[in-house]
């Protein structure tokens, strides 16, 4: 929904500093034009750290920078009321690729990452740009702190992970529904973290009405067409 989001204290593992592989599912509700909604950031404290969002004029994927410079693009661009679509985006050194449902989409030799990211880790929404929220639904976000191949990517997209699959350090399968993370006690299983960042998350980490839009019935495909 559009004004929930997840937020996690600030942890070094999430500066994405050196070779780093992200993955998610997004479904965009509603793009409405007056700002870029956010998919996911770790910004510095007092300015932008990185930002991987909607620009709200283009429809493109950006990956922004601390500067507000765009680092790479999607060539695919998006709307509201499409399908849910599957995003990968890679960097090695400087060099960086962007993969939509698994075919890469397009790539740059010039990748850079600002080190000072003292701030949260959020999915949905910034810390410095706050009130830029992602209106729609996000799923099955996974970090990490290697590269993953395109065949890899495409090969798994549609696969659960175990957890404790070398190299991941940030997993989040929003399998619960709404309900069952409004009654869960302390410990949510929400998220799913391996022992980089702890094995269970608290719910006072979760902010906004109640983590992310997580129904059951509206997660991303889980089986190949």
């Amino acid at each position: 929904g559009s004004s929930q989001y997840l937020s996690l204290a600030d942890n070094a593992i999430f500066d994405l500093t050196g070779d780093f592989t992200i993955e998610l599912w997004f479904k965009i509700e509603t793009l409405d034009g007056s700002f870029s909604p956010t998919i996911l950031s770790k910004d510095k404290t007092g300015s932008l750290g990185y930002t991987l969002r909607v620009n709200y004029t283009t429809g493109k994927i950006e990956w922004v920078k601390h500067d507000a410079s765009v680092e790479i693009d999607s060539i695919t661009t998006f709307a509201t009321g499409m399908d849910w679509t599957h995003l990968a985006i890679t960097r090695t050194g400087v060099n960086s690729k962007l993969y939509i449902n698994g075919i890469e989409d397009n790539s740059v030799a010039d990748f850079s990452v600002h080190t000072d990211c003292d701030s949260q880790f959020r999915i949905g929404e910034s810390t410095v740009q706050a009130g830029r929220p992602f209106d729609g639904k996000i799923d099955d976000v996974r970090v990490w702190d290697d590269v993953r191949t395109e065949a890899e990517i495409r090969a798994n997209r549609y696969s659960e992970l175990d957890g404790d699959e070398a190299g991941l350090v940030g997993y989040w399968k929003f399998n619960q529904t709404t309900t069952e993370l409004a009654s869960d006690g302390d410990t949510v299983a929400l998220w799913h973290m391996n022992g980089v960042v702890g094995a269970a998350a608290k719910k006072d980490n979760v902010e906004g009405t109640a983590g992310l839009d997580i129904s059951t019935e509206t997660n991303a495909p889980t089986s190949t067409v």
